[in-house]
């Protein structure tokens, strides 16, 4: 409920410096970006927001992670079917490695390609009832694990050198509250409203 509708995304930081004659110098802080939400719930019922309230407690405002799961990129290898929702879509499968017949670990990433463009993106929060692998094309249906706290892939035996590793499944962001002040409006008897909830993502 908390992350239909929010209003966010990815976010870089850079230092632009202007000169007199209008150029300008551009200092990229942050080789990747990071992510963050703003969230507006209204006229929540009393149920909802018990939930929500104790949620914000348990986390104890800033201190803790959760999983958020952002609509607008959480999934890798997937598409939507109209009639029959998200399908795997195995021709546009995710690479995350490639064997050298001795590594057993592998860490699932996504990349984002826009023309000669590629960057590469560590996803930690797989849905594993979602994950599939796939080694050259072809899906395994055991010999690995999966950490779903870590999106860390661990073959049984080493895959063998020149094998492409591949992935499709759906995946949450490690984030928090950035806020450590719960700002709820009572609206009535048992409703509420909550502003500007704001939600960033935990870099790891």
């Amino acid at each position: 409920h908390i992350a239909r509708g929010v209003v966010g995304g990815p976010m870089y930081r850079t230092t632009v410096v202007s000169t007199e004659g209008g150029f300008e110098q551009r200092n990229q802080n942050w080789a990747n970006s990071r992510r963050m939400w703003n969230v507006t719930l209204e006229s929540w019922d009393e149920a909802r927001l018990a939930t929500l309230h104790a949620f914000f407690i348990a986390r104890e405002g800033m201190t803790y992670g959760f999983r958020f799961k952002d609509w607008a990129d959480y999934y890798v290898g997937m598409k939507f079917v109209p009639g029959a929702g998200l399908a795997y879509d195995v021709p546009n499968i995710m690479p995350f490695g490639t064997g050298n017949g001795s590594a057993t670990t592998f860490q699932l990433t996504k990349s984002y390609v826009s023309g000669g463009i590629t960057k590469v993106r560590k996803i930690t929060r797989p849905i594993s009832a979602t994950v599939k692998i796939y080694k050259d094309g072809v899906l395994q249906t055991s010999g690995y694990t999966l950490n779903a706290s870590t999106g860390v892939v661990t073959f049984s035996v080493a895959p063998a050198n020149g094998v492409v590793l591949a992935w499709a499944g759906q995946f949450d962001v490690p984030a928090r509250f950035d806020t450590d002040q719960m700002s709820m409006s009572i609206d009535g008897v048992v409703t509420g409203s909550w502003a500007g909830i704001n939600i960033v993502e935990l870099r790891e």
